[in-house]
């Protein structure tokens, strides 16, 4: 097995970390972000956290946990991450997704009803 050393990669380039973190910061972010609010049960906390890049703002008796996050609208990590949680979790706001989340699942279960 050979063995490369950095210097023998083509196409490599030196990065400085201030000029990337300057080009970040200067990029125009296009998408629109939105606020989520989830009711989850204990079951899925570890993966909440793992997966989902939010936090837990409220904990209840039960072990039930409010959690929120901002994430990119269009964005389908995690969307398609809440609805893997299935009953263990309920968008709580925004209403708009509430109402995405209903029509792609009529959708969904439309289509499988025609098999």
């Amino acid at each position: 097995m050979r063995t490369l050393s950095i210097a023998e990669q083509r196409n490599s380039k030196l990065h400085s970390v201030a000029e990337a973190r300057k080009k970040w910061e200067q990029a125009k972010y296009t998408q629109k972000i939105i606020r989520v609010k989830l009711l989850c049960k204990s079951s899925i906390k570890a993966k909440c956290e793992e997966y989902l890049n939010g936090e837990i703002v409220e904990e209840y008796e039960g072990g039930e946990f409010l959690y929120e996050m901002n994430v990119p609208e269009n964005e389908h990590f995690w969307y398609g991450t809440i609805l893997a949680f299935a009953d263990q979790a309920i968008v709580i706001e925004p209403p708009d997704l509430v109402e995405r989340i209903c029509l792609n699942c009529n959708q969904t279960l439309k289509q499988y009803e025609e098999v």
